[in-house]
């Protein structure tokens, strides 16, 4: 028994140990950017800077520098609060008050933590490249106006993942030497235990309640000393919130249910589980959320992707006949009134992809026939053209068209697509860029959404490549417009290098975004709303085109909304 007790204790104390060591982290509370440059015309400088939870430049994300004019250099510093964010980009708007400005002559930039730093000096454009309305010769940049319109910039490229890792949190201690330290605890106060005859002195019974109050005792010990954890979300959901005090008898199950969110160690707790499910027993902490396919595939698996990729979602006669007449009645009115309507989906990776899904998700797909193919069967029965790229994509598999740890498609899937669209749709006049007008980079990346889902985030032995694509003409390129009028996630895009004048509405998805860098490239104006058609912003708008592409998951929430309830509640 008293072994038994020995044992008990020296593992408790080495899970303490682990989750000591994997306790601290080191979270930067700013990310500092500075510039040693010359003005000789005073002006503005605007530092915009984009966090990984919604990776686009707005206003409210910026900050402002007023610059005087003189020669020589002069120091531009900016300290960016990261409250626990991750920054992915930046943008360095270097004229932004003087249209008249001199070259300037940026010597240096740094961008650092009070730990590490990017260091780049005459070699800025190893980190950023130019927009139109700037060019950069003899070492200094140049600005310029363009059809009445001046907004020089820098964005950041390849570095984002550099800029990252400068802002994200960091644990002191690798969970392999925490795991280690633990082991070795546990071995020594065993040995100690139970070769020096401890227990004739104390009682079984002793330790046993000993180890239970420390057990229950220690995190409300840790929360009332104030030695705290990083709260990082991991599981890709909004952590409940502290309610306020009341005397009834659902304030104890709401703090229950808050405090199992916030208490200390739950982040550690949380990847101890996920490491030892994922490196030691290779299977996902969170099946409910992602499943392990083969060749290192990670598939999403809630409700809403079950329901798609098992073509359980099919609509019943009546529904599909609704939703037929609602796109018919659509389209008939919106030609009418000069607009041109094109509908259609993005495969889900599963789709693309089912010879990696593992066997407890292929074996529930119990047919070939998807909510896709049935939708477009029936609106080619009214000559509506409903645009599958099913095929194009799968037949460009050469190379990788999906994350592999990610719920999205890369920039080669959105390319394939891009220029099957346009290639099916000949009426809109556009002739697409070839693979030929841009430079394709490929970046390692060790995580995606998926991998946070499951709470980790890379997994041993788990690396992909990623293709970025870079017009090679840039005078053709658009610009981004910040727009906070539109529902979060959405992107307004403005190009006034292209010679069609058309305005766009696309309603879409995040599988849009992906999407931007392609069609942007040839209207004058496209919106990409995050969301469902939606009939007041077309009448707010009154623009020539609109694209309704959703991925096929999300389908649904693109049908009427009586259609989209009964769909979504019976499976």
């Amino acid at each position: 028994m008293k072994k038994f007790i020995y044992i008990i204790v020296s593992i408790v104390a080495g899970v303490v140990v682990f989750l000591s060591a994997r306790h601290f982290e080191y979270n930067p509370s700013f990310l500092t950017v500075e510039l040693k440059a010359e003005y000789i015309e005073p002006d503005r400088f605007q530092l915009f800077y984009a966090f990984e939870e919604n990776p686009i430049f707005i206003e409210t994300n910026s900050i402002n520098y007023r610059i005087k004019g003189l020669k020589g250099l002069q120091t531009i510093s900016f300290n960016i609060p990261l409250n626990g964010k991750a920054i992915v980009g930046l943008r360095l708007d270097i004229s932004s008050a003087n249209n008249k400005q001199k070259p300037i002559y940026i010597e240096s930039l740094s961008i650092k933590n009070n730990k590490q730093s990017l260091e780049y000096s005459n070699n800025i454009l190893d980190a950023f490249t130019l927009n139109k309305y700037v060019q950069y010769k003899e070492g200094r940049f140049f600005t310029r106006m363009l059809n009445n319109k001046y907004d020089p910039f820098l964005v950041s490229k390849e570095i984002g993942p550099q800029i990252r890792e400068l802002t994200k949190s960091k644990k002191y201690i690798s969970v392999y030497l925490s795991l280690f330290m633990a082991i070795i605890v546990a071995i020594a106060l065993y040995g100690f235990g139970f070769y020096s005859n401890l227990g004739s002195r104390i009682g079984g019974d002793q330790i046993v309640i000993a180890v239970f109050i420390m057990t229950i005792s220690l995190p409300i010990l840790l929360k009332i000393s104030n030695i705290k954890e990083s709260i990082n979300n991991l599981e890709n959901r909004k952590l409940v919130e502290k309610p306020e005090f009341q005397f009834s008898k659902s304030y104890s199950s709401k703090f229950e249910t808050y405090y199992n969110d916030v208490f200390p160690f739950r982040n550690s707790l949380i990847n101890l589980s996920s490491f030892l499910k994922i490196h030691l027993f290779k299977s996902s902490p969170f099946p409910e959320k992602v499943q392990f396919g083969s060749d290192h595939f990670l598939y999403l698996n809630n409700i809403e992707v079950k329901n798609s990729y098992t073509h359980s979602n099919i609509l019943s006669q009546g529904d599909i006949h609704k939703y037929v007449i609602t796109i018919s009645d659509r389209k008939s009115r919106l030609n009418k009134e000069g607009i041109q309507y094109y509908i259609g989906y993005f495969p889900n990776k599963h789709s693309v992809y089912p010879e990696f899904l593992p066997w407890s998700m292929k074996s529930q797909i119990k047919k070939n026939f998807s909510l896709a193919d049935q939708l477009q069967l029936n609106l080619s029965k009214h000559g509506i053209k409903y645009f599958n790229p099913k095929k194009q994509i799968i037949t460009s598999k050469t190379e990788l068209l999906y994350h592999k740890f990610d719920t999205h498609w890369n920039n080669y899937g959105a390319f394939v697509t891009y220029q099957a669209f346009f290639q099916e749709f000949k009426e809109l006049n556009i002739n697409p860029y070839s693979i030929e007008d841009f430079n394709v980079v490929y970046k390692t990346r060790f995580w995606g959404d998926l991998t946070r889902l499951i709470g980790t985030e890379k997994i041993k032995g788990y690396i992909e490549t990623r293709p970025l694509f870079e017009l090679k003409d840039t005078i053709n390129s658009f610009t981004r417009i910040a727009d906070d009028t539109l529902p979060k996630g959405s992107i307004r895009t403005s190009n006034n290098n292209c010679n069609n004048t058309s305005k766009v509405i696309f309603f879409g998805d995040s599988y849009s975004t992906y999407l931007v860098q392609f069609f942007s490239l040839h209207f004058k104006e496209v919106i990409y709303y995050r969301g469902a058609y939606n009939q007041t912003f077309v009448d707010k708008i009154k623009p020539n085109i609109i694209f309704e592409l959703s991925v096929e998951r999300f389908i649904y929430k693109h049908l009427s909304t009586d259609i989209s309830e009964s769909t979504n509640s019976v499976h």
